[in-house]
């Protein structure tokens, strides 16, 4: 029986991004959605939702937030987060809600999945009814997120229906093949002011420009790592403190942009376009946001598509509609199906093979695609963070260290990470449009004693904070451990760091793990250093900040740090764990991690 209009039930979908993933999750939980026509629906950042206004409607709350930095929410979840806590809402603020929690995070970080557990217990706790457990979706299984994703929207609509007996469930023939925009031609459309209207830009946090200064290679010719120094002039310039990131999104690179027009072979690529939402409330991502209204083929192919992502489920689910042969079905199909998750695996995963290379692999169906489905197909290229490693009262130019990514697996071509092959790539000159935000990391402005751990090109935003003090004539106690392979090939910043300890601005330990038959780490100098570390932590209440690839360097840290504790000040393994966990909560240990 259907709803009256006033009786729909009501679902309202709305996510934290930081970097989109979360973001790409809500709209294909949307798409599942929006083909439930007896359903009120809504899709939207947490920060544009009026929770005071919303507070007393009876509906159904899905939520998809990511974790960053410390723990913390995303910056789009930030506001609707303090509202969460204002501290004079009741314990039955939100009865009227039924929520739902999906987690995406990255269990190498300690607050794993932290943003979302903190948020649907406060939901609880202000009385809104559970409707299934949180979902914890973990970037390091081997699927990544796809492993608990769809698992948890498969669970989430079973509990929907079992709440809403009478909403008509589609197929998922009807789910998958169903588009998010419909492609109005330029040269055919009298309605311009209402595709632009639905095109329009968001005007706030808008990107600078910046124009490449130099762009040089600081590690030895022949050692296998490439790291860049790559500076930067900002037009205008842009106030920036030590912590602060630079948000960069690259483009394609020529190589994939190229094999992706021999296989699909497009026409019209150049044949300008309006966008129009197939159904209404249809998200239009941030990314094409900032774009022109006008768009082409040819701009998306090499500048908004991510041609380099690992394809998952949802790719070849709905690739397989468009399969040439019943054969290239079958196949895909298999890929996309539980049964076939061990094939998924070994085929895209573990090789990392990449969505232009699937597709250069089933070219008939790759050129059956309707054009309107490649924005469904494909997702969009991703911004990513890279810390300031100069200081604004020193450096004319804003500097990033970018360590290349490149490496091999059984496919025959060297893996290439998008941002880093693209960033080594830009001669002196080079125009392109960053973003400057507030990183993890919040460093003292005060002369407050710090213990500096920045191995590798982790030591980026250590160096920002170290030239801040230095041209602010801060005179403290800055110890920096510094550790990578090798003295003479990788050692980032030495003459800097050395001069440094000269002069008496830091204390300087370094770790050069392959120079000696057995292997010395940070944590080791640390250990060696213990009286002083103690000293500093327990009575000069100096601050920790580790920063690095998150593989086992920060577990390892901080169970030295540990052991530190225990030994140097009698501590029991619990007072230790206790006190470690006191220094977090109060940021006097921070961490900068990235797998």
């Amino acid at each position: 029986m259907p709803f009256d209009e006033e009786d729909l039930p009501r679902l309202s979908i709305l996510y934290g991004s930081q970097t989109g993933n979360a973001e790409d999750v809500a709209v294909w939980i949307w798409r599942q959605a929006v083909l439930r026509s007896d359903v009120s629906l809504h899709l939207g950042t947490m920060d544009d939702y009026d929770l005071f206004v919303s507070a007393k409607v009876k509906q159904t709350v899905l939520f998809v937030c990511s974790t960053t930095g410390q723990g913390d929410p995303p910056d789009n979840m930030k506001k609707f987060w303090r509202s969460l806590l204002n501290r004079h809402l009741s314990a039955d603020f939100l009865n009227s809600w039924t929520v739902a929690v999906l987690g995406l995070g990255d269990s190498k970080y300690s607050n794993f999945n932290y943003a979302a557990r903190k948020l649907h217990a406060r939901l609880i706790q202000l009385g809104a009814k559970g409707l299934l457990d949180v979902g914890l979706a973990d970037d390091q299984h081997p699927l990544g997120y796809e492993s608990v994703v769809s698992v948890w929207k498969k669970n989430f609509w079973t509990e929907f229906h079992q709440l809403y007996p009478n909403v008509r469930q589609p197929t998922e023939a009807e789910t998958s093949l169903q588009n998010r925009f419909n492609i109005i031609w330029q040269d055919q459309c009298r309605c311009v002011g209402e595709m632009c209207e639905k095109s329009q830009r968001d005007e706030q946090s808008q990107p600078v420009e910046a124009e490449v200064v130099e762009n040089r290679r600081i590690t030895a010719e022949d050692h296998f790592q490439d790291v860049r120094l790559i500076s930067f002039e900002l037009k205008p310039p842009v106030a920036y403190l030590p912590g602060d990131v630079v948000w960069i999104r690259p483009a394609n690179l020529d190589e994939s942009v190229q094999l992706f027009h021999d296989t699909v072979q497009m026409e019209h690529l150049d044949r300008p376009f309006y966008l129009q939402p197939a159904f209404p409330g249809t998200p239009i991502s941030e990314t094409l946001q900032r774009i022109p209204p006008v768009l082409t083929f040819r701009h998306l192919i090499s500048n908004v598509f991510d041609l380099q992502a690992v394809p998952g489920c949802n790719f070849f689910k709905l690739f397989s509609l468009f399969a040439a042969t019943e054969l290239h079905r079958e196949k895909l199909q298999s890929f996309a199906s539980p049964d076939g998750i061990d094939d998924l695996y070994n085929y895209c995963n573990r090789p990392r093979r990449t969505v232009v290379e699937v597709l250069s692999e089933f070219p008939e169906t790759a050129r059956n695609v309707p054009l309107e489905y490649w924005f469904d197909l494909l997702g969009e290229i991703k911004p990513r963070p890279f810390s300031i490693c100069s200081s604004a009262q020193l450096d004319r130019q804003v500097e990033i260290v970018v360590a290349v990514v490149r490496y091999r697996t059984r496919i025959s071509s060297d893996r290439l990470g998008l941002c880093s092959n693209w960033l080594k790539r830009l001669h002196a000159g080079h125009r392109l449009s960053v973003t400057i935000k507030h990183g993890s990391l919040v460093f003292p402005a005060a002369d407050r004693p710090t213990i500096l751990i920045g191995p590798g090109t982790g030591v980026a935003a250590l160096r920002s904070f170290l030239r801040y003090r230095l041209a602010r004539k801060i005179d403290t106690t800055n110890v920096l451990f510094f550790g990578c392979r090798h003295r003479l090939k990788d050692y980032l910043f030495e003459k800097e760091f050395e001069t440094m300890a000269k002069s008496g601005h830091i204390r300087l330990y370094t770790a050069f793990s392959r120079d000696q038959r057995e292997k010395i780490y940070v944590q080791h100098l640390l250990r060696q250093q213990a009286p002083t570390i103690y000293k500093l932590l327990t009575e000069k209440d100096a601050i920790v900040y580790i920063c690095g690839n998150a593989n086992s360097m920060p577990t390892q840290v901080i169970e030295t740090l540990k052991q530190i504790l225990v030994e140097e000040g009698s501590m029991s393994e619990e007072k230790a764990d206790a006190y470690l966990k006191k220094m977090v909560t109060s940021k006097q240990l921070q961490q900068e991690v990235w797998s």
